[in-house]
């Protein structure tokens, strides 16, 4: 099977699985609301919440996992990919006991702080420590997790996670259904995680049999070298954080927390277009480390140069949808009285433009081992963000805070596909021709459709608006199709869709 072949499958496969958890939120959130109510409900959000912060005692160490394995398999390592894998084991799991230290005095003494009534106090105590066990069992499994990220087998480590969520949203269902409360939907949450991590292991056990994990194969070294790729990735991971949820905190401290609605009505659907975008591009950082690892150049640059163009074809149809649908579609969905969103969202939907022409280039950066570089980048880009988001604020209000992420990411963007380009011998004018220039063509149609939708039959029910998105869409992929696509390609394409 090809690279491509490999690539495409992956990538096919992680939409399906990231619409997939959407749905079921869609469809699972208001029943959850609505059995516990909004005090239990209150209780939960904050314990899953909380749950997220135990991901920095990782100290970065999942990622690193990811790259020295990879750089490791390219070689056929045997020895070095045992000796990488049993000194993560040994040390996440050790880790793991300090995830447990953290939950047990936020389990009973957390009540008090979040001002948790007696009734539901128990609850809130069990509930803790379970999300917790559940947190730790990621840490336990972590090495056969990185391994499908290794193997390139998304599709199978993706089947796996449809099964058990669908399962675990079932048994959610039926238990709300039944009076159940928080402490089982803890338990059952825990379980299908048990079931997922023990199905991940099975798997790589037969498809990679020489993994062996062993304390005695742990070693001091290899745990630093793992550490200096993961405190830079940890970092990174920190800057990003930062720059694309710190603007919430900020809105709430110089404006006021009705303000933060406005900004997170257009952040959410920015969220949304940057879930679905990195669902594709993850699947080249293992592509990247794997050809690093056999200093292979070529494969590096068609990999950075045609991995940017499809994922830039897709970005500019999300922005250009962003910028003349985006008013339809928020009063349709929210209401009329949410259309200052509609500002938010076309300035942050400029800034990232080049944001998300460079997620390409960060995952090939990754696997090239300039972890601290982007960590860097990404560092830089938050204390921008936050800067120049309360230079403005006061004069601008929630578009001020916009314009201090677009700036950010102009500058994050501009520095980590300036440097990716150096490091692979790309030029300006290659990269301009062969990246940016045919997407921007391709577009320019359905923008211009979409302009004459907004002004001259502005869509005022959803039928409407999902015709227009559907003739703007039909529109680009005949466009980006002509533009965009070799001839070669575009035939087994066209041979795929109508096989007679």
């Amino acid at each position: 099977m090809s690279n491509i072949r490999v690539i495409l499958r992956n990538i096919f496969s992680n939409w399906v699985a990231y619409f997939v958890s959407v749905v079921i939120g869609l469809v699972l959130s208001p029943i959850v609301v609505h059995s516990l109510g909004n005090d239990l409900y209150g209780i939960w959000t904050i314990i899953v919440s909380f749950s997220g912060y135990y991901g920095l005692v990782n100290f970065g160490i999942t990622p690193s996992i990811s790259y020295y394995l990879s750089h490791y398999y390219a070689r056929d390592d045997v020895e070095q990919i045992n000796r990488v894998a049993s000194t993560a084991q040994t040390t996440l799991t050790l880790l793991s006991l300090l995830v447990m230290l953290i939950a047990l005095p936020l389990a009973f003494w957390g009540g008090a702080v979040f001002s948790i009534e007696p009734q539901h106090a128990e609850e809130f105590t069990w509930a803790v420590l379970i999300m917790a066990l559940t947190f730790v069992l990621g840490f336990l499994f972590a090495v056969y997790q990185s391994f499908f990220v290794v193997l390139q087998r998304y599709d199978l480590r993706n089947a796996v996670q449809i099964s058990t969520d669908i399962l675990r949203a079932l048994l959610i269902f039926l238990a709300l259904k039944n009076g159940y409360k928080i402490i089982t939907i803890s338990l059952i949450t825990c379980a299908c995680s048990l079931a997922t991590y023990s199905l991940y292991a099975l798997i790589i056990s037969r498809m990679y049999p020489q993994l062996r994990l062993r304390i005695a194969d742990a070693s001091r070294q290899t745990l630093g070298m793992i550490m200096n790729y993961g405190v830079f990735a940890l970092l990174g991971e920190m800057a990003r954080q930062i720059l694309f949820y710190s603007s919430a905190i900020l809105i709430g401290i110089f404006l006021n927390t009705a303000m933060v609605t406005f900004f997170a009505i257009a952040g959410n659907l920015i969220e949304y277009a940057r879930n679905f975008l990195g669902t594709m591009t993850r699947v080249f950082f293992p592509v990247a480390a794997q050809s690093h690892s056999r200093a292979e150049r070529e494969s590096l640059q068609t990999l950075f140069l045609e991995g940017t163009k499809y994922s830039f074809l897709i970005t500019i149809l999300l922005i250009a949808g962003f910028i003349t649908m985006g008013k339809q579609f928020i009063v349709l969905w929210m209401g009329p009285d949410y259309e200052q969103s509609y500002r938010v969202l076309f300035i942050l939907s400029i800034g990232y433009v080049p944001y998300f022409l460079s997620y390409t280039s960060h995952q090939v950066m990754l696997g090239m081992k300039q972890v601290a570089f982007v960590a860097k980048a990404n560092m830089m880009a938050a204390i921008v963000s936050i800067v120049v988001s309360v230079l403005l604020i006061h004069d601008f209000g929630i578009e001020g805070v916009a314009m201090g992420t677009m700036a950010a990411l102009l500058v994050n963007s501009w520095y980590v596909i300036k440097r990716c380009m150096d490091l692979l011998g790309v030029c300006l004018r290659l990269f301009v021709g062969k990246v940016i220039l045919g997407p921007m063509i391709s577009v320019m149609p359905a923008l211009f459709l979409g302009f004459f939708f907004k002004t001259n039959l502005y869509a005022d029910s959803w039928h409407k608006f999902l015709i227009q998105m559907v003739i703007m869409t039909c529109l680009f992929i005949v466009a980006a199709g002509f533009i965009c696509i070799d001839r070669r390609l575009r035939a087994r394409i066209i041979r795929a869709v109508f096989p007679g």
